[in-house]
């Protein structure tokens, strides 16, 4: 199961870290493929995660929100992803501030984007491990399905670090990030503590061209 509860607050900022259901263990391979794919090969699999990028036009009405504004809890309401322009393999979400990676030289590139990861995590003995997370713009930690953390920032780097007890298994992980200001982007996601395994999934070919 997931344990944890933090509330972090900076001016325009806001951070939250939700008490979750316990967490099952994930279907064995077989399960109908989606964006969560398949769990991977553990003595095989590429350590990183799978990440579809969408551009977002300057017109856009949730680009560049008044400095009180923060990014709604139910990312399942946006459509910040639609706009898919390119997918490509992360080995790490070791991205830094500065970071704009989407630009097609439209209006407002490469200012305003959104990206959507998956992966899946194995931790291998039950316990506490413990998440860093920085962010300037919005991020949502799905795990499972279910939001275990939230970030809100109008363009500022904010880092926290999580405790989360687990345990052990695979679960599907998915990362939700979206840059809505042109004064700064970037994003850190890690597993600092614990005994885990962090892999794309296991798609078809198809899913991944």
């Amino acid at each position: 199961m997931i344990i944890a509860a933090l509330l972090f607050s900076f001016g325009c900022s806001e951070y939250h870290v939700r008490e979750a259901d316990p967490v099952p263990v994930a279907d064995p391979p077989g399960r109908d493929l989606d964006d969560q794919g398949q769990p991977p090969d553990w003595a095989s699999c590429s350590t990183g995660l799978w990440g579809r990028y969408a551009n977002m036009s300057a017109q856009h009405p949730d680009v560049e929100p008044a400095p009180d504004e923060l990014a709604p809890e139910d990312y399942s309401t946006l459509n910040w992803w639609d706009d898919e322009v390119f997918a490509r393999f992360d080995p790490s979400l070791e991205l830094g501030q500065s970071w704009w990676p989407v630009d097609e030289g439209l209006a407002g590139d490469p200012a305003y984007f959104a990206v959507r990861w998956n992966a899946w995590l194995r931790v291998y003995d039950r316990g506490t491990i413990e998440i860093l997370l920085a962010s300037a713009g919005d991020v949502w930690v799905i795990l499972d399905d279910e939001v275990i953390a939230e970030l809100s920032s109008s363009g500022e780097m904010l880092t926290t670090q999580l405790p989360i007890e687990m345990n052990a298994g695979q679960f599907p992980l998915e990362i939700r990030y979206a840059s809505r200001s042109a004064l700064d982007s970037g994003l850190r996601f890690r597993v600092v503590t614990g005994e885990v395994d962090l892999c794309m999934p296991d798609y078809s070919e198809d899913e991944t061209e």
